[in-house]
């Protein structure tokens, strides 16, 4: 499970060897899984991969350790915490919320403050990366309070970097961000310090504090280099290339930029990869490189749409509409300028701005008493909350991942599932297989019977496919007449079988229109990756490939029948 790797120079490492030897040496399967979950908590920004496969670890031995062999909730919602930070770092804010109330509900009973706080700052930043303030602050706030009420150190000083992230009073912020930082020199945490510098000069800079901002910035970057802190090396060069232009250097800061990207392109792109790419939009624009600007910043916009960060989105509206314009194209100007508005009313709108002012009233950080309010919230109030939170988040996730007309999964959230499926079978050398299925001649029920009675063919044959499947088993509207399932932890003998059910229960339906019955019938394409071929079929694409020839052939032998893939056509 553990393997030896130097992270970091400092207490950091020793704590990460203390916990090593622990877990090692635990007795109970609670307790191996408690140490686990801190010591990934610990590596969550210093190896975030090891910290992930950790949590995934953790929640599988938690399904059967709690009490009468049940889930050990409170060992999940510690991993799914991490995992919510870690996701939020990544870029995937939905599942970031997600997983953050997925572990308050488990801690809904029986909650522990230091998990609880960490529930909460979990959200706090996956709503202050989505553009929501209020809410960031709200959780930011109640995460301080609790961190203080129980006398936790470490825990105050990140939630202080938090609450002091999403204040918008630099004068406190920068009183917190000192705060913090001591905290952090005192208990020896490297990747605290090096967090705290890099957000401190970020508000400096907001408050055109150049000079300082950059010595922050740069003491900062030295501490990520120095300790292998690879994102915090990213995120502190970018900030240097912000500070840079805005002392008007835009030959050094365009460079520092550049020399963020391709750290990025080697480590990965995580969300602050979009702060990268719109700085870097904004400095050709103030270098009237507008073609490159443009280049940029359509990058980042459609990189901020798919992570859901609204106010980089604005960012990037803001600045193309000032492309357009200098371009004479006042139209496209219109276009963006109406966009960057919209999106602004919804992220900082009066009523926003009514909210935080009335959190900065309500919640007295500097008068923070050490009480034990959280331990006493009533635990009905909690489980409303947490009730409307999953309610309009399970509405929001099926818009997102449904197709309207079949209820079954969209194409694109078929594929993120399926590459799931796919590293998983590779990783453990599994079998899978895919079958793609399409309704013969379906071009001539909408021609002869009309689009509704099309639509009723469609529908019918999704119900069969749902109706026959497994709860593990993944299907998904492809598109058109088109559908695409994934078996997992299945052989080519039991696809087939699978394959042909589905054939005859779609033959055996009827379905009318105005002018007459229509007998539907399917042809299917299967294709499987075992151990056996792992070599050849290497992606979840070529495996959708196969089965997509292996439809082609059913086709091309008289449809209505099912055929498996083979090299020899």
């Amino acid at each position: 499970m553990l393997r030896d790797k130097t992270l970091e120079t400092g207490q950091t490492s020793q704590i990460t060897q203390q916990l090593e030897e622990k877990i090692a040496q635990a007795v109970s399967v609670q307790e191996k899984v408690d140490l686990t979950n801190s010591l990934a908590w610990q590596l969550r920004i210093c190896d975030p991969e090891r910290a992930s496969a950790l949590c995934l670890e953790t929640m599988e031995l938690s399904k059967s350790c709690g009490a009468n062999a049940q889930i050990y909730e409170h060992g999940t919602a510690a991993s799914l915490i991490t995992l919510a930070f870690l996701d939020g770092e990544s870029g995937n804010l939905d599942t970031s919320l997600s997983r953050a109330l997925e572990a308050l509900s488990y801690l809904k009973d029986k909650p522990q403050s230091d998990t609880l706080i960490g529930a909460w700052y979990a959200l706090g930043w996956a709503y202050y990366y989505s553009g929501d303030y209020p809410a960031a602050l709200e959780f930011a706030l109640k995460s301080l309070k609790t961190a203080k009420a129980i006398g936790h150190r470490g825990w105050e000083a990140w939630c202080l970097d938090l609450v002091a992230s999403t204040y918008k009073d630099p004068a406190q912020a920068i009183q917190m961000y000192e705060e913090a930082h001591d905290i952090f020199e005192k208990t020896g945490s490297i990747d605290g310090q090096s967090r705290v510098l890099n957000n401190w000069a970020c508000t400096l800079l907001e408050a055109k504090n150049y000079t300082d901002a950059l010595e922050l910035a740069q003491k900062g970057l030295q501490l990520a280099k120095r300790n292998g802190l690879k994102r915090d090396e990213i995120n502190i060069a970018a900030t240097i290339g912000e500070i840079l232009a805005g002392m008007g250097d835009f030959s050094q800061a365009q460079s520092k930029l550049h020399e963020a990207t391709l750290l990025f392109d080697e480590y990965g792109r995580d969300i602050s990869s979009v702060y990268i790419l719109v700085d870097l939009g904004q400095v050709y624009l103030e270098q009237n490189d507008l073609e490159r600007a443009e280049q940029e910043l359509l990058k980042a916009l459609e990189a901020a749409k798919q992570m859901e960060m609204r106010n980089e989105q604005a960012r990037c509206h803001q600045y193309l509409s000032e492309i357009f314009e200098r371009r004479g194209r006042f139209d496209k100007a219109l276009e963006h300028h109406k966009m960057f508005q919209s999106l602004r009313e919804g992220i900082a709108g009066e009523g926003a701005l009514q909210q935080l002012a009335a959190l900065r009233v309500s919640h007295q950080i500097e008068t923070a008493q050490r009480d034990a309010e959280i331990h006493r919230l009533q635990m009905e109030k909690l489980q409303i909350e947490l009730d409307e939170h999953k309610r309009l988040h399970a509405i929001l996730e099926d818009l997102a991942t449904r197709d309207p007309l079949t209820n079954l999964f969209n194409r694109r959230h078929f594929l993120n599932l399926a590459e799931q499926e796919w590293k998983r079978a590779v990783r453990y050398h599994r079998p899978l297989c895919a079958l793609m299925l399409d309704v013969d001649h379906f071009k001539q029920i909408n021609d002869q019977h009309g689009h509704a009675a099309g639509d009723k063919a469609l529908t019918t044959v999704a119900n069969v496919i749902r109706s026959t499947l497994r709860s593990t088993e993944i299907a998904g509207r492809y598109g058109g007449d088109e559908f695409v399932v994934l078996l997992p932890e299945t052989l080519p003998q039991n696809a087939l079988l699978v394959a042909k059910r589905i054939c005859q229960e779609i033959i055996d339906y009827t379905i009318s229109s105005d002018i007459g019955i229509i007998e539907l019938t399917p042809s299917i394409g299967v294709a499987c990756m075992m151990k056996g071929n792992s070599e050849t079929i290497r992606s979840l694409d070529e495996l959708l490939s196969h089965a997509d020839k292996a439809l082609y052939n059913a086709k091309r032998a008289g449809r209505s029948q099912v055929h498996l893939y083979s090299e020899e056509g």
